[in-house]
C-alpha cells in the first residue's frame, strides 16, 4: 500500500505478508491471535480487548500498561470523550480499530480488504460487487443496516450449498468475483440432509436465499426440549452450535410462508438419517464449527444455494451452479531480505 501527495511524491509505503507488516524496508509489527508483537520488544507483546463486534476496546502492554482505550457509537464512529490514548513517545501506535480493521488515521476510513469504510457516514466508498444480489439494500451499505449484531468482514461474502441429491453441503468463500462461481474457493464440505418428520410442512425448495443470522448462529440459551435435553447441545434439537437461519421464505409452488428454516445440527445419539428435522437442513456439529469459522475468516455468510432437493420454479436456476475449487495462496514477500525475516519470525515459538 503507497499514499502519495498531489505532487506525486511518496509519503508512506506499507508491504504486508500475511501478519507481518512492513514499512519502508523493515519490519514494523507482527499481528497475532491475541494482539501484536514489536520487533524490537519480543519479549512484551501488546495484547487487544476485543468486543463482540471483534473491535479493539483497549490495547494493553505485555507490562501491564493500557495504551489505549476505544468506544465507539454504532457504526464505528470512535467517541472522542470516552476514548484516551496514553502511548509513550517511543511505542508505535496500534492502527486496528473498530472490527480489528486497519484505520488510516488521516482520512479515518477503514481498510475491510476488498473495499474502505467509512464510519463517519456508516458507508463503503465503494459499491458491493455483489449488490445484485441484495437488491432491497444500498450497494454502499455496511453491514445489513445492522452495525451492533453484523459485521463485514473483509466487504464480501461466504456463501453455502446444500445439494438434496447428494447429501452434501459445501462451504465456498467467493474469491472477491463477481459471478463468476469457476475460481471460488471451496473451504469445506460435509454430509447434509434435509429428511423431514410427518409433522413438516415439507423439504425446502430449490433456490437462492438470504441469511438472517450472518455473523453468528441463534442460540436458544438454557431452553429445553419436552425430555429435558438443552436445545444447544450435542443431542438437543439443534447441537451444539445453534442454527444459522435464512430469513422468512415464501414457496413458489405453494405460495407457503415459513420461517426459521436454517442450518444446524443436533440428535447426536441418533443415526444421521434419522435426525429429522421440521423442514431445516441438518448437518454435523463440525460443519457448524467450521463454517463459524470461514466467516470469521473470509466474511459474513449472505447466501444459501438449495439445489436437487425439492422442485420449485428456481430448480432450473440453482442446478447449473456448480463452483470449481482454488487452493488459498499464502501471500509472499517479493524482497529478498523481507522474505528472510518472514520466514525466521514464522519459526518463532511465540
Amino acid at each position: 500500500m503507497e499514499r502519495i501527495d498531489g505532487s506525486g511524491n511518496l509519503i508512506e509505503r506499507r508491504d504486508y505478508a500475511g501478519s507481518f507488516l512492513f514499512e519502508g524496508e523493515s519490519l514494523s509489527e507482527v499481528l497475532t491471535g491475541e494482539g501484536r508483537l514489536i520487533p524490537w520488544r519480543m519479549v512484551k507483546p501488546d495484547f487487544f480487548v476485543r468486543d463482540h463486534l471483534g473491535s479493539v476496546r483497549a490495547v494493553v502492554s505485555g507490562d501491564g500498561r493500557v495504551l489505549e482505550e476505544n468506544s465507539y457509537y454504532p457504526y464505528g464512529l470512535q467517541i472522542k470523550p470516552l476514548s484516551r490514548s496514553n502511548y509513550a513517545k517511543s511505542d508505535i501506535r496500534n492502527r486496528y480499530k473498530y472490527n480489528g480493521k486497519e484505520e488510516f488515521a488521516d482520512l479515518q476510513w477503514l481498510n475491510y480488504g476488498a473495499r474502505f469504510y467509512d464510519a463517519a457516514v456508516g458507508r463503503f466508498w465503494t459499491r458491493d460487487r455483489y449488490s445484485e444480489k441484495y437488491s432491497l439494500m444500498s450497494p454502499y451499505q455496511y453491514a445489513g443496516n445492522s452495525p451492533v449484531t453484523n459485521i463485514d468482514v473483509n466487504g464480501d461474502s461466504v456463501y453455502v450449498i446444500f445439494d438434496g441429491k447428494e447429501k452434501m453441503l459445501y462451504i465456498y468463500n467467493d474469491n472477491n468475483t463477481r459471478y463468476d462461481y469457476s475460481d471460488d474457493m471451496l473451504i469445506a464440505s460435509y454430509k447434509a440432509h434435509n429428511i423431514v418428520s410427518s409433522k413438516s410442512k415439507g423439504k425446502w425448495e430449490d433456490g437462492i436465499y438470504q441469511m438472517l443470522d450472518q455473523n453468528f448462529p441463534y442460540t436458544h440459551g438454557d431452553r429445553v426440549d419436552d425430555k429435558g435435553i438443552k436445545l444447544d447441545s450435542k443431542n438437543g434439537a439443534y447441537g451444539a452450535y445453534g442454527i444459522f437461519r435464512a430469513k422468512n421464505i415464501k414457496e413458489t409452488t405453494t405460495g407457503l410462508r415459513r420461517e426459521g428454516m436454517g442450518i444446524h445440527s443436533g440428535r447426536a445419539y441418533l443415526a444421521f438419517e434419522k435426525r429429522k428435522t421440521l423442514g431445516c437442513i441438518r448437518t454435523t456439529d463440525k460443519a457448524m464449527e467450521t463454517l463459524q469459522s470461514a466467516i470469521d475468516e473470509y466474511g459474513v455468510f449472505h447466501t444459501l444455494i438449495v439445489r436437487n432437493n425439492r422442485k420449485s420454479i428456481n430448480s432450473d436456476k440453482v442446478r447449473p451452479i456448480k463452483p470449481g475449487y482454488k487452493p488459498i495462496v499464502i501471500p509472499q514477500v517479493k524482497s529478498r531480505d523481507k522474505t528472510r525475516v518472514f520466514i525466521e519470525f514464522q519459526t518463532l515459538k511465540i
